[in-house]
């Protein structure tokens, strides 16, 4: 959907392609107490 707006691989979202460009990476909690 984004592609046929126009957006390409590697950019950011935004006006100014300001956003970021990877994933927010996920950190598993381990606090079995």
């Amino acid at each position: 959907m984004l592609e046929k707006m126009g957006w390409t691989s590697g950019k950011g979202l935004g006006a100014k392609e300001q956003g970021m460009t990877e994933h927010v990476r996920v950190k598993f909690k381990d606090d079995s107490a």
